[in-house]
C-alpha cells in the first residue's frame, strides 16, 4: 500500500502547478480534513488524543500524495449540518466524514465525491427487551435520525410505503441519538447500519440491545471536494482507488 502510494505521490509532484486546492495545500504544509464528531470505525479520538478510523486513514493517505507526509493533517469535527458547508466555504480541503454520495448534494453544495469507500444501508436498533426483531413491528414508536442526513427521508418514505405508524424524531448528532434513546425519548434508532453498531459501543448497556436485520436504503459512502478543482479531485480520486 505504502509503496503504491509513493507511485501516486511521484506522480503528482511531476506535474505542473496552478492556483488550486493542491498547490494551497503544498504551500500551508498542511491537510485540512473534514471527520466526524466520533463515529466508531470511522473517525474517533482514541485516549492519546490520535484520531483513528476508515476516514482518518484517508485523509493521512491524501497527506502522504499531497506532502509526501501522512502527519501534517489538521482534522476537523464536524455535524451532519454543517459538513457540506465546511467544504463549499473552503474551511476544509477534503471531507472524510462518511457521507452518502447523492447528485442532490453534489449539486446543491458544488462538490464531487471521489468514490466509494464504504457501502452501507440504513436500519434499526432497538432494546431486546421490547421484543422487536423486525423493522416491520416498530409501530407507535418514537424513532430518532439524525437531522440533516438521509435517513431522516428514508425512514418516512419506508414507514409510509409499510404502513408503519412510527413517529421520527429529529436529533441534532450521534451524541443527542444516544442520550434520546438512553433517557427514553426514543425507543428506536435509525442510522446506517455501521453507526448503530458503532453507537452500540457506546451505549451504557451495550448488550441490551439488537441492531435489526432490514437495511431499508443503499448507502454509498465516500469522500468529496470541491467540484472547481478537477486536479484535486483527480488526486483524490487516485488516492482511493489505491487503497480499495
Amino acid at each position: 500500500m505504502l509503496r503504491l502510494l509513493c507511485v501516486v505521490l511521484g506522480l503528482w509532484w511531476t506535474l505542473p502547478g496552478y492556483a488550486g486546492v493542491l498547490d494551497e495545500v503544498r504551500e500551508r504544509g498542511r491537510l485540512r480534513c473534514g471527520v466526524s464528531e466520533g463515529i466508531p470505525g470511522f473517525s474517533t479520538r482514541d485516549q492519546d488524543g490520535h484520531w483513528r478510523g476508515l476516514d482518518a486513514d484517508f485523509c493521512r493517505a491524501v497527506a502522504i500524495v499531497a506532502l509526501g507526509d501522512a502527519g501534517p493533517v489538521d482534522f476537523v469535527p464536524l455535524d451532519s449540518q454543517s459538513r457540506f458547508h465546511a467544504l463549499k466555504s473552503e474551511r476544509i480541503d477534503l471531507l472524510a466524514r462518511n457521507s452518502t454520495w447523492t447528485l442532490w448534494r453534489e449539486e446543491n453544495f458544488g462538490i464531487a465525491f471521489a468514490g466509494i469507500n464504504y457501502f452501507d444501508g440504513q436500519g434499526f436498533m432497538v432494546s431486546r427487551a421490547s421484543g422487536i426483531r423486525s423493522a416491520l413491528e416498530i409501530d407507535d414508536l418514537n424513532v430518532c435520525v439524525k437531522k440533516d442526513t438521509t435517513s431522516e427521508l428514508n425512514a418516512y418514505n419506508w414507514f409510509n410505503l409499510h404502513g408503519v405508524r412510527a413517529r421520527v424524531l429529529v436529533v441534532e448528532n450521534l451524541d443527542a441519538m444516544r442520550a434520546a434513546y438512553e433517557s427514553g425519548r426514543c425507543e428506536v434508532l435509525s442510522s446506517d447500519q455501521s453507526q448503530l453498531h458503532g453507537l452500540k459501543t457506546l451505549l451504557k448497556e451495550p448488550d441490551a440491545v439488537r441492531v435489526l436485520p432490514e437495511y431499508i436504503s443503499k448507502e454509498p459512502l465516500g469522500p468529496a471536494v470541491l467540484a472547481s478543482d478537477p486536479r484535486w479531485l483527480q488526486l483524490v480520486k487516485l488516492t482511493l482507488a489505491v487503497m480499495v
